[in-house]
């Protein structure tokens, strides 16, 4: 199923710019909700699991129902452009990627764009990125996308009651960082000289208290 104009403009406004992956994302979950015969957005008809936190999440949330936040969509970071769709219905999943025959192609139109913005360049005017973007909204799915069905480990097909709940951010194992003293999953700690800290305390975080 293709991206309608209409289609393209909200995305936008949900995403916050017009980045073309966000568009192949969308394009993604049109067609494994196609696959398995639903008919519009759900929060909870699939289980997503993404293998890159990159726009492509976007695009999938957008035209699916499934989010970060209900657990329902998961961040694997295998550094890939693809994502697997769980249907908890029929029990089934299917692991969809960018078509084979295309990889080569846009895989160099975007180290091209990666290597102009890390000299400087502006992703947002790029005539590349506009070509990339016509070709996600244009190309048939069975042009644009590879299907293949995949067998999920247990963990997410039907995870314990423990593991359902990390998975979606609560804190289970409680206990206190010995340092800022704040209620942090125990097995997110670090243990360092001796205690148990959370990961900013522990100097693996992206960010550190000015005292």
């Amino acid at each position: 199923m293709r991206i309608t104009p209409e289609m393209r403009k909200k995305l936008i406004e949900f995403h916050g710019d017009g980045c073309p992956i966000s568009v192949l994302g969308a394009r993604m979950g049109l067609v494994a909700m196609e696959y398995f015969g639903i008919k519009e957005a759900k929060p909870r008809a699939l289980v997503v699991i993404t293998e890159t936190p990159s726009c492509l999440v976007d695009g999938i949330q957008f035209v699916t129902g499934s989010t970060i936040g209900s657990g329902t969509v998961i961040l694997k970071d295998y550094g890939k452009l693809g994502a697997v769709f769980y249907h908890r219905a029929s029990d089934r999943a299917i692991r969809i990627t960018l078509a084979r025959e295309l990889t080569d192609e846009f895989e160099d139109m975007g180290a091209e764009i990666i290597q102009g913005i890390l000299k400087g360049g502006k992703f947002g005017k790029d005539e590349r990125k506009e070509e990339l973007t016509r070709r996600f909204m244009g190309l048939p799915d069975e042009n644009l996308l590879d299907i293949a069905p995949v067998e999920l480990s247990k963990e997410i097909r039907s995870p314990t009651t423990e593991q359902f709940l990390l998975q979606r951010g609560f804190i289970v194992h409680r206990v206190r960082c010995d340092i800022c003293n704040e209620y942090v999953e125990e097995t997110k700690t670090v243990k360092k000289d001796g205690k148990r800290l959370c990961i900013p305390c522990a100097g693996q975080g992206f960010y550190r208290p000015i005292k």
